[in-house]
């Protein structure tokens, strides 16, 4: 004789799939989560390497037997104007050729900042708007290279190391260039 199910055999089952339902929904949460969060690792070296995502303003190529100081001096003029005239900082590296030295400028993100994404031995170039200080700022100690700003230009390698390019493209050391060191120290 067929006999029917009793609700307890019926609706026992149905709390233990459901359960295993709620199991099953969570294990594939965390699973999403985990591809998710790989997926955005694996992206972001490739996303460094393409920060920022900066207008590229003009290119600048070294004369022949024209030093780096020289070229800076040579470029600095132009670079100040154009920052002035953009109200932002612009920037750039200096990238070896066989013959000299080539920099492609950059608009900054801002009046204060301009950010690039070279090789750990680059030489860079930046620009400070009129109103800023005509100091380096505590950021700009994190790579080598030269400030320019209002017909003045600067050099460092370094805390200490700042240097003032003369018009001829001479070094003169003292700390008109150098951040104030409260500003620096407050860094630390």
């Amino acid at each position: 004789m067929n006999r029917y199910p009793t609700i307890t055999e019926l609706y026992g089952d149905l709390a233990a799939r459901k359960a295993a339902r709620e199991r099953s929904a969570r294990r594939t949460y965390w699973l999403l989560c985990v591809l998710l969060a790989l997926m955005l690792a694996a992206a972001l070296p490739q996303a460094r390497a393409e920060l920022p995502n900066q207008q590229a303003l003009y290119t600048e190529v070294s004369k022949a037997g024209e030093s780096l100081d020289e070229f800076a001096r040579r470029i600095s003029r132009k670079a100040v104007q154009v920052s002035e005239g953009k109200s932002h900082e612009i920037c750039g590296a200096f990238v070896p050729t066989g013959s000299g030295w080539t920099i492609t400028m950059v608009l900054g993100t801002n009046n204060v900042h301009c950010q690039l994404v070279t090789e750990d031995d680059a030489i860079i170039f930046h620009t400070h708007l009129e109103y800023v200080a005509s100091r380096f700022s505590p950021a700009d100690y994190a790579m080598p290279g030269y400030m320019a700003n209002e017909g003045k230009l600067c050099y460092q390698e370094g805390l200490g190391t700042e240097v003032t390019i003369t018009r001829t493209g001479k070094r003169l050391p003292g700390s008109t260039c150098a951040a104030q060191a409260s500003l620096v120290s407050n860094r630390r």
